[in-house]
């Protein structure tokens, strides 16, 4: 890089310095706003991914379903069963969700393929 040397009034230099901190000032304020709007817009992606997840901010608890869906079967009278869209409807739970809960806990739910209602196995 090459150097040149001056002399200048003290004046000059004075005002020089001067239009040089103003405009590290307004560098400065620009790159603050911009912090600011970056760290809004963040929240506002966290904030979206976590309500995209699974529709709600709140993951459920490892075997919430199959208890929500135990506990819905259990309420009706004589064990006579219910529909998934039923079941779905009533528990607030996904129809994908509680189809695969029901099809994977073949140990605690049985479906009747004549009527194709759910039942908790006894």
């Amino acid at each position: 890089m090459k150097t040149v040397t001056m002399e200048v009034p003290v004046e000059l230099a004075k005002r020089v310095l001067s239009q040089f901190e103003g405009q590290i000032a307004e560098k400065v304020r620009a790159k603050e706003a911009l912090i600011a709007e970056i760290t809004q817009l963040e929240e506002g992606v966290k904030e979206l991914r976590s309500k995209l997840k699974n529709g709600s901010p709140d993951v459920s608890p490892r075997g919430d379903n199959k208890q929500r869906i135990k506990d819905y079967l259990s309420k009706i009278a004589d064990n006579k069963g219910a529909r998934a869209s039923e079941i779905s409807k009533a528990t607030g739970i996904g129809a994908s969700s509680t189809a695969f809960t029901l099809k994977h806990y073949s140990k605690d739910f049985v479906r009747n393929d004549e009527t194709k209602l759910w039942k908790l196995k006894i």
